[in-house]
C-alpha cells in the first residue's frame, strides 16, 4: 500500500498557527520521543526537521520510543513535496481495543507498550523532495517562491502516525485490504458518510463493489472522531474524497474545499460563534454574506470560511485591530 503524498501546489495561501504557548515557553515536557535517522539529509533541513519533530514530541503520549527513517530524495517528481507513512501495520496484538483491525506500528508499540517491529527498524519512514525550494524557517515568514518545509515535515508525520489507511479503487470498484482483502486500519474504521455510516459496514457497502467505490468518490466523507469533533465545534471532518479516486490523497487527508487558507486552525474567526469573537471597541457585526443568504447577526450564528462578514465602525482608529483579527498569518500548517 502506498504511503500517503502531499502534491505541491502553484498557489499561494498564507496562513499560520503558532506553537502551543508551552512550547514556546519551553514549559511544556515531551510526552513522547522521536528518533528520527537522517538520510542524505543537509544540515539546515535537518534543524527545520527536529524544530517539527520537537513540537509533535510535546502533542504525542507514548512511553516507546518512534523510530523513524527521513531521506533527502532527489528522485521524486516534481510537483511532489513529499511522502510519509507507517513502516508496518499490527492487528491482535495485545491489548488492541478491536479485532481484525490493523494499527501502524507507532500506535500498536504504544499501545501495547513494548517494541513490535524491533529497534532496529524504523516505525515510520517519510521521504521529502531535494528538488524543492524549501524555506527551513521555524519563523512561518515563508516567501511567496518556497514551500514551507516544517508545515510539510508536520504534515507528513501525522501519516506516518496514523492518518492513513486501506481504502483503494481498482478500475469500477472501491476496495480495501492489505494483507488480505477486507483488512483495515483503524482510521479506516472511523470514515463515515454524512448519514454516520460505516464504509466497513459491508451490509451496505462491500467490499469490492461499485458501491463502495462511489461513497470512496461521494466528496461527503468524514471521520466519526470523538476527539476531532471535541475541537471541531463538535461536528465531524470532513476528509478529502474527490470525484475522482487520487491514490496518496484520497481519503487521508482533510478536504481542501472546506477546510480553506483562513479556516478555524488558523484564524481567530473562522468556526467561531459571534458571541466569542472578541471585537475591538466601537465594533459590530450587522450581518453575514454567505452564498446567496444574508444572515442576520446572532450570537449563535457559526462563521463559515467563505463568508463575507458586514461590520459596523464608530471609530476609524480601529481599522488596524479590525484588519488584525481577521487575519491570518503566514505559512501553512
Amino acid at each position: 500500500m502506498p504511503h500517503p503524498v502531499c502534491y505541491a501546489s502553484d498557489k499561494v495561501e498564507k496562513s499560520f498557527v503558532p506553537p502551543p504557548a508551552e512550547f514556546l515557553l519551553k514549559s511544556g515536557s515531551p510526552t513522547c520521543d522521536i528518533i528520527v535517522n537522517y538520510i542524505s539529509f543537509p544540515e539546515d533541513a535537518k534543524n527545520a526537521f527536529e524544530y517539527a519533530v520537537q513540537l509533535w514530541e510535546t502533542l504525542v503520549e507514548s512511553d516507546m520510543p518512534i523510530h523513524m527513517d527521513a531521506t533527502w530524495n532527489s528522485s521524486m517528481s516534481a510537483n511532489t513535496l513529499g511522502s510519509c507513512g507507517p513502516e508496518t501495520y499490527y492487528a491482535d496484538f495485545k491489548d488492541a481495543p478491536y479485532e481484525n483491525r490493523y494499527y501502524p506500528v507507532a500506535i500498536a508499540e504504544k499501545i501495547a507498550n513494548e517494541e513490535l517491529n524491533g529497534t532496529s527498524r524504523a516505525d515510520v519512514e517519510a521521504n521529502f523532495n531535494s528538488k524543492i525550494s524549501w524555506y527551513f524557517g521555524t519563523d512561518g515568514a515563508t516567501p511567496d517562491t518556497t514551500y514551507d518545509f516544517v508545515s510539510v515535515v508536520l504534515h507528513e508525520i501525522a501519516h506516518g502516525l496514523g492518518f492513513t489507511g486501506f481504502f483503494f479503487v481498482d478500475d469500477d470498484l472501491g476496495a480495501y485490504g492489505f494483507y488480505e482483502m477486507g483488512d483495515a486500519t483503524s482510521f479506516d474504521q472511523l470514515v463515515v458518510r454524512n448519514t454516520g455510516v460505516e464504509l466497513l459496514d459491508t451490509s451496505i457497502y462491500k467490499n469490492l463493489s461499485t458501491e463502495l467505490k462511489s461513497a470512496l468518490e461521494s466528496a461527503a466523507l468524514y471521520a466519526e472522531s470523538p476527539v476531532a469533533k471535541t475541537r471541531n465545534n463538535g461536528l465531524k471532518p470532513r476528509l478529502y474524497a474527490p470525484v475522482e479516486f487520487d491514490n496518496g490523497s484520497s481519503i487521508y487527508h482533510l478536504s481542501d474545499a472546506h477546510y480553506p487558507h483562513g479556516d478555524a486552525n488558523s484564524s481567530k474567526v473562522v468556526g467561531r460563534r459571534l458571541e466569542e469573537i472578541v471585537l475591538p471597541e466601537g465594533v459590530t457585526i450587522g450581518a453575514i454574506a454567505r452564498g446567496s443568504e444574508v444572515l442576520i447577526a446572532h450570537r449563535n450564528v457559526v462563521v463559515e470560511s467563505e463568508d463575507h462578514v458586514v461590520l459596523f465602525l464608530i471609530d476609524k482608529s480601529r481599522i488596524y485591530e479590525v484588519e488584525r483579527l481577521f487575519q491570518v498569518g503566514f505559512s501553512f500548517i
